[in-house]
């Protein structure tokens, strides 16, 4: 007959097993909902067998059940019942499917998460979701969630927003977009920095946007170096841009002929472009040069003349034709814009049509080259 007496699986802590179909062996494994089951020992389990309960005629070793007697195919397992926490086996790889899960699979334009709670493979057009869980795998040409299009996934894309404007191959996979105002925020501490941080694998900070709250200032960063800064007053400095201003500290005889002028000292050069006698451009662009060249001995015979003398042209910036009404002292000052390809150069030379007419004055910055990249 069957069991009769009360529903032993409706109390607290009691694990109801998968029953046993005999067939006359004494060693059956023990399941839970077709999951290999280990319970906690021999006393913990209770089987009932044609509706009567047994009692230490068996034993358990691991997940198996060993009776001391073997059961027919005629024999009915009533209830095999589990008191305490056993052990779930954990099952080989590739062996669960989803109907073993008790999921539903695939869905396609439903719910998601929408109250059954239950865990779901996702393809199709529509994800909603009644909280804030927003962790989602999937796959499909135009996933919204909420039905708000607040977050969407085309292919390999996340897109955040709602529009129509296709994004740059190059730039599509994460988009925010929108028909009115539309923007990222990124808030910190009111001492700490607030930054975006662009590199590649083992170098994460090539290229940072910094924002000191501390300072009130922007700073970007290229090749791990300060390339540009916003002060709080919104004052520009860029402590790589090529500039420089170099001075002669004596004077020198010019000699017959053309010969480079020497600058031995420099007041400063940012980026390290001057090396005497010459400037080399480090990229390619527009450059600004000025130069003031004090002769003394002007009053001699002959004649001279001061050149800009870049890698691509020669600038005649001075000609002095001497005769009896030149002065003892004359200075030469010019200023250009030139373009110039990277790793080109730019000095100052000077010509004297006789030896020794014309003498170099380096005293108190008299004689100076100076040069920046404009554009």
């Amino acid at each position: 007959m069957t069991y009769v007496g009360r529903g032993i699986d409706a109390i607290s802590n009691v694990e109801k097993l998968d029953n046993i179909t005999f067939d006359g062996s004494t060693t059956y494994n023990l399941t839970k909902s077709s999951v290999a089951f280990t319970p906690s020992g021999k006393n913990n389990i209770l089987v009932s067998i044609n509706g009567v309960v047994q009692q230490g005629n068996f034993t358990v070793a691991g997940a198996t059940i060993i009776f001391d007697f073997s059961p027919s195919s005629n024999d009915t397992c009533n209830f095999i019942m589990h008191y305490g926490t056993g052990v779930l086996n954990v099952p080989a790889d590739s062996s669960v499917n989803m109907a073993q899960l008790g999921a539903s699979g695939t869905k396609s334009s439903s719910t998601f998460l929408a109250g059954d709670n239950t865990f779901k493979t996702v393809s199709g057009t529509t994800i909603n979701t009644n909280a804030d869980n927003r962790v989602i795998t999937g796959s499909g040409t135009s996933n919204t969630l909420n039905g708000e299009a607040n977050l969407r996934f085309d292919g390999s894309t996340v897109r955040v927003g709602s529009g129509t404007t296709s994004a740059q191959a190059n730039g599509d996979d994460v988009v925010i977009e929108g028909s009115a105002n539309t923007g990222l925020t990124i808030l910190s501490g009111a001492d700490d920095l607030a930054a975006v941080y662009l590199g590649q694998n083992g170098a994460n900070n090539d290229c940072k946007f910094e924002y000191d709250n501390d300072t009130n200032a922007l700073v970007v960063h290229t090749n791990a170096t300060e390339a540009m800064k916003i002060d709080s007053n919104g004052h520009v400095t860029k402590p790589k841009q090529p500039c420089f201003f170099v001075y002669a500290d004596q004077q020198s005889g010019v000699g017959s002929g053309t010969r480079d002028i020497p600058f031995a000292n420099e007041r400063f050069d940012l980026n390290a472009d001057f090396s005497t006698p010459s400037f080399t451009a480090p990229v390619t662009g527009k450059y600004a040069f000025q130069m003031s060249v004090r002769i003394v001995n002007c009053q001699a015979g002959g004649n001279g003349s001061i050149y800009f003398q870049p890698s691509n042209a020669e600038i005649r910036a001075w000609r002095q034709d001497t005769d009896g009404d030149a002065g003892t002292y004359e200075t030469a000052s010019a200023s250009i814009v030139i373009d110039m390809d990277a790793n080109d150069t730019c000095k100052l030379q000077i010509n004297s049509s006789v030896d020794a007419d014309f003498i170099i004055d380096g005293a108190t910055h008299s004689t100076y080259f100076s040069g920046y990249l404009v554009a």
